[in-house]
Parts: structure tokens; sequence; C-alpha cells
């Protein structure tokens, strides 16, 4: 029988959007969905593949999402009593917010795209439903890089950071 540690994903959802507000941040839908999915993925790793939340995900152009959570917030977030869940998942979803909380949207994204279970589970312009095996599986096994450079994000937008190499100047030039 498989169990789940949580009622809903709502339910951890709301939790974040809590501790965000009392944070003073602000959470975006698309953090919130990365959060979740990790929280589900170290859960499982760390509970001998138990569910924190009774959800499967879908993987898409975007990444990774619960798709009743997305639907439910395509208008907000709903106006929901304070989450109260075991100490257990308590200190564990602290133990996440602390881990990628301080990480913004665009990192968290790309985390999670460059993962080996994004690369190997995406088909461009379709809808792919992950196990929890699968989502486990390769977690933390970042894909074999075609390229060893590393984009940032720069006040004007995604770059692509590479090691300095200075123009070598010719001898016809140096007088």
């Amino acid at each position: 029988m498989t169990k789940s540690a949580t009622k809903s994903a709502l339910d951890v959802a709301n939790w974040f959007f809590k501790k965000a507000e009392a944070s003073q941040a602000y959470l975006e839908e698309d953090k919130l969905h990365a959060l979740i999915y990790l929280a589900q993925t170290h859960y499982a790793l760390k509970y001998d593949m138990q569910y924190l939340i009774p959800s499967l995900f879908v993987c898409d152009n975007n990444g990774l999402f619960e798709p009743n959570l997305k639907k439910i917030l395509e208008f907000g977030m709903p106006l929901m009593n304070e989450p109260s869940f075991p100490r257990k998942i308590n200190e564990f979803l602290e133990l996440i917010w602390q881990k990628y909380a301080t990480k913004n949207t665009f990192e968290l994204i790309s985390l999670i795209k460059d993962s080996q279970v994004y690369q190997k589970h995406h088909v461009k312009d379709e809808i792919t439903l992950l196990t929890l095996d699968e989502m486990t599986q390769y977690f933390g096994m970042p894909v074999e890089s075609k390229t060893t450079q590393k984009i940032r994000i720069s006040q004007n937008g995604p770059v692509v950071v590479s090691k300095w190499q200075p123009r070598k100047i010719s001898e016809d030039k140096k007088s």
C-alpha cells in the first residue's frame, strides 16, 4: 500500500506560500512548482520511496509541475487556513525551503531542465507523465554537458560565461 505524508499538493503549496509571506518574499508560481517537485523527490529519496503528496508530476516545455495544482493556481492562491502538518513534515519542508528558496526562479527551472529526468522525459510540445521512480532515478545527476559553457543572469538577462581569453596583439601593431 502506498501512503502519502500530506493530503494534497495544495496543502504543501499553501505551506510554501505562507513561508514566503513570513519571509517577506514573493513566491512565483513557477518557483512554487519547482519547490514542490523537489520536495516530492527529496522526500521519496529520504523516506524509502514514500510520497510527500498524493500526486504525479508532468513534464512539458516549461519544466516539471503538478497539473492539478497548476490548474487551481491559474487565478491565484485560494484562501486557506495556516497549514497543519506533523512536526516531521514541517521540519522536512523547512529543509527544502532553506536549500532552494534562495535560488531565483530561473535557477530552479534551469536546475530541473538540466537534469537527466527532464532530458529523458521531455518531448517537445507534449505533456509526459512521470512516476515517482522516474523522478528519483536520475535525481541530482546532471546531463552530460555538450559544452563547458555556463549561463548566468546579468542585468540584461541570460549570458554565456566563458574563460577570459585576451586577444593577441600582432607585432606590427605594437609600434
